[in-house]
């Protein structure tokens, strides 16, 4: 098969197969037979290309994007994916084209275009989350194990589902660096009765409150309440401290007990005189003195008291109506004498 300068082709792709005739003109005019030969076949392969009209491309891509468009069941399934149901306690954040358009706040059946836009659903109930056990040390470089509870709610539906990935990720992070920024400035507990984390919970907890809230209005939650549900010493101290404890309770039950003693001994000594009983300053202390080792010690009495100059009555397992009992005695045979 051979070609001429100037022949055209009637289908698509004419001009190409005009060039290769040209183009085996010229090689035959200078006895090159062999590139007329592969010139020939090269356009015997173009001729032989379908038409993309044939092959169903370019109209008829529309074509079929407007068959499904006017399919008969597209309609209904458009009308019925477009229908949104919003529950009690449930908020709905919709999106257009990926912009903010509006909030839901009403439950029921709402007619949303699903059409490029998107529906969050937040729930606005009342929620609780468990903050992590961890190790944070007190004011006084104790270490402890605290771990404690958040209950709070959605309160602004668009920055919780827009201004946050995960609020509920957010108020445990949150919360975990609130509880250590508060538990460092207090410590476990004061010996002289002051502040501690032992004994101003509630006073704590709201301060845990005010600090967690700030943050938390970031993502559009409202604190309700914030305590703790396990406060006690690390492991590696928790022996020394009771320890510590146990020594503490110790003498503060001994200073009661004092006080206790003496009260009871100047009241001991108002109701002798009351009645008309007079000691002398050696017999009085000698007395107070009695009464307080009875009432201090932590085992029963084994005493012995004077009787005037020259005699002494020994007794066993005296209590302290005893003593009293055998003063007054005393007072009489003194008053007699």
């Amino acid at each position: 098969m051979e070609f001429k300068a100037g022949d055209e082709v009637k289908r698509d792709g004419g001009p190409l197969l005009n060039a290769a005739a040209m183009f085996a003109d010229v090689n035959k005019d200078n006895g090159a037979p062999g590139m007329v030969a592969m010139v020939d076949d090269a356009a015997v392969a173009v001729k032989d290309i379908p038409d993309p009209v044939e092959q169903g491309s370019g109209a008829c891509g529309v074509l079929d994007i407007g068959s499904f468009l006017f399919c008969p069941c597209f309609i209904p399934c458009f009308c019925m994916g477009s229908w949104t149901q919003i529950n009690e306690r449930q908020e709905g954040v919709v999106l257009e084209f990926g912009k903010y358009s509006r909030t839901i706040k009403e439950p029921g059946i709402w007619w949303v275009n699903c059409l490029g836009n998107a529906v969050t659903l937040v729930s606005t109930a009342v929620n609780s989350v468990e903050i992590p056990v961890q190790k944070i040390v007190d004011s006084n470089g104790n270490p402890l194990t605290v771990g404690a509870v958040v209950i709070y709610h959605v309160d602004n539906s668009y920055r919780a589902a827009i201004a946050v990935a995960d609020f509920h990720s957010f108020i445990i992070a949150s919360g975990q660096a609130v509880l250590k920024q508060v538990v460092q400035q207090h410590p476990y507990e004061d010996p002289n009765g002051g502040e501690s984390l032992r004994n101003e919970r509630d006073k704590i907890g709201r301060q845990l409150v005010d600090a967690l809230q700030v943050k938390a209005s970031k993502a559009g939650l409202k604190v309700l309440s914030f305590e703790f549900n396990e406060l006690s010493y690390a492991p590696e101290i928790a022996p020394q401290m009771l320890k510590k404890q146990q020594a503490m309770a110790t003498v503060q039950a001994r200073n009661l007990i004092v006080q206790g003693a003496v009260e009871t001994s100047e009241h001991a000594m108002q109701l002798f005189a009351s009645k008309g009983y007079e000691f002398s300053t050696p017999i009085r202390e000698k007395m107070i003195k009695d009464l307080m080792t009875v009432m201090v010690s932590d085992r029963d009495p084994h005493t012995s008291i004077n009787v005037g100059a020259h005699a002494s009555v020994h007794r066993t397992n005296y209590t302290a109506a005893g003593f009293l009992q055998q003063y007054q005695y005393l007072a009489a045979a003194g008053q007699r004498h």
